[in-house]
């Protein structure tokens, strides 16, 4: 379950956060982590743009 869990971006996020907070003169994101996040952005953006509709469907299905 721990290496399924470093597939979404809330543990990249939250590694980044917590070595900023702790660890001085860091800024705590790494690149590995940079590269989820941004994959995780850029996925969500294809999603919603191909799948977002100001209009409902003619037909009244979704």
């Amino acid at each position: 379950m721990l290496d399924l869990g470093k597939v979404f971006p809330l543990e990249h996020m939250a590694r980044g956060l917590q070595v900023a907070f702790l660890v001085a003169g860091s800024t705590g994101v790494t690149w590995t982590d940079l590269g989820v996040m941004v994959a995780w952005g850029v996925f969500g953006l294809v999603v919603a743009i191909t799948t977002f509709r100001w209009e409902p469907l003619a037909n009244g299905s979704r």
